[in-house]
């Protein structure tokens, strides 16, 4: 099994910015504040090309923060399978 694909998506730095301003601008119009956000890589299945899923994590997770006031804590799902829980 591979770790991960190709993709033929490649975004410009600049659409990736502008579509996640937008998507930022929507979530912040959300008159609630969420008690847990759950992030979904989609770099291993292709989806998001390789070279870009760091560079588009980094700009929500900052986007996120600066939304909920640098209240929100970051907790890998690692920290969560020690815990035997069912997914």
């Amino acid at each position: 099994m591979k770790d991960s694909y190709s993709s033929s998506r490649q975004s410009t730095q600049q659409e990736i910015e502008t579509k996640m301003e937008k998507f930022l601008f929507d979530i912040s119009r959300i008159k609630h504040t969420p008690k847990v956000i759950t992030i979904c890589r989609s770099r291993l299945s292709g989806f998001t090309p390789i070279d870009q899923w760091k560079y588009i994590e980094k700009i929500l997770i900052e986007g996120l923060r600066s939304i909920y006031s640098n209240s929100i804590d970051i907790t890998p799902m690692s920290a969560f399978h020690s815990l035997n829980l069912d997914f």
